[in-house]
């Protein structure tokens, strides 16, 4: 490739690059002034010859946009000819917006779990145990009447220290009993009752279970073509209630802690702590119970309540508010028995060195 060519080369180039430029980023002065540079650059061009023309390349509709560029072209003519400029109207590349929508998705409510009853349940619910199965949350409906359906039974999972609220709405009164897990059968009056409530048309009881297990539920009618509505609800609060031993060697209290648990008669019907105390040094015990509660604190020497082997160093019986002050004559491990007297007995303990 000779010379001359090769400027007609490098000029049709710094055409197709100015015209790309262009279209995608509009005027570009510093591309044309390097055309020209090169144009200039080349005297002994031969007459006749000039760069390839892009106009033929461009689409049809480009006549119509705007900004334009200048692509210099050379005239036929000798060496040092006069440059003359075609117009070639800019494109750019169209943005496409595509448009978006919302879309609001309504989710069905989430299905009960397996096994557990809902709505309406009249002729359907069991008449004894095992019962039919009621779960934390769900609310349900049925009757029951003196004379053909004279109890509905309900089976219920609870946790050991996890409140739960029972409420209900019934026409006219009805009765209300909260059976323990030992219960086997109504009809053959093998149950032992947690609590009860008799007679009641609006009826709410709170009840926090000592152990967990499968309690039960009997709606219990007074009259004929009874309606009602039930339901059971966690309140929240919650004690960890079957994480203290029975009996002596108990769960070990420190001094200075404050602790929260629930005896049951029926099903958890003390709690056992053991405190190291030292000799000569004052403590003083406090604790609130729901319902009144049995108190006793046990000398070194004792070995277990369940067989009665144990001494005594002083007590308290059925009491909601307690306090009282002990001065240990030795040092040792000594314990201290909270017997229940009710169902599901919610209390707080502490033990504090005064001295």
């Amino acid at each position: 490739m000779n010379s001359k060519e090769l400027i007609l080369l490098l000029s049709a180039v710094a055409t197709i690059v100015a015209c790309i430029f262009t279209i995608l980023f509009g005027a570009p002065p510093a591309i044309i002034a390097i055309r020209q540079l090169i144009s200039d650059s080349s005297p002994n061009v031969a007459q006749g010859a000039s760069t390839p023309s892009l106009l033929a390349t461009l689409p049809s509709d480009v006549a119509t946009q705007q900004p334009t560029i200048v692509v210099a072209t050379q005239a036929p003519s000798a060496a040092n000819a006069t440059q003359t400029a075609s117009i070639v109207p800019a494109t750019r590349t169209p943005t496409i917006s595509r448009p978006t929508s919302t879309r609001t998705v309504t989710r069905p409510p989430a299905p009960p779990p397996p096994n557990c009853a809902s709505g309406s349940l009249a002729g359907k619910v069991a008449s004894d145990i095992p019962g039919t199965r009621l779960c934390i949350g769900i609310a349900v409906s049925s009757v029951v009447d003196s004379n053909t359906k004279r109890r509905d039974v309900y089976s219920i999972d609870l946790v050991a220290g996890q409140e739960v609220r029972f409420t209900s709405t019934s026409r006219g009164c009805v009765n209300y009993r909260v059976l323990n897990p030992s219960s086997t059968s109504i009809e053959s009056s093998r149950v032992s009752e947690a609590f009860s409530a008799r007679c009641e048309e609006q009826w709410q009881a709170n009840f926090t279970p000592a152990v967990s297990g499968t309690y039960y539920l009997e709606v219990e009618a007074r009259g004929t073509g009874q309606t009602y509505t039930l339901s059971l609800k966690n309140t929240g609060l919650i004690i960890p209630g079957n994480l203290v031993q029975s009996d002596i060697p108990g769960t070990r209290l420190a001094l200075g802690s404050t602790v929260s648990s629930v005896v049951d008669s029926n099903t958890k019907r003390r709690d056992v702590y053991s405190i190291d105390l030292v000799v000569g040094q004052e403590v003083r015990f406090t604790s609130t119970s729901r319902g009144c509660v049995n108190y006793r604190v046990l000398n070194p020497s004792s070995t277990s309540i369940e067989s009665s082997r144990v001494s005594e160093a002083f007590s308290a019986r059925c009491e909601e508010q307690w306090q009282a002050n002990f001065t240990p004559a030795i040092s040792g491990t000594y314990y201290l028995e909270v017997e229940a007297r009710g169902t599901g007995q919610t209390y707080t303990l502490s033990v504090k060195v005064l001295r």
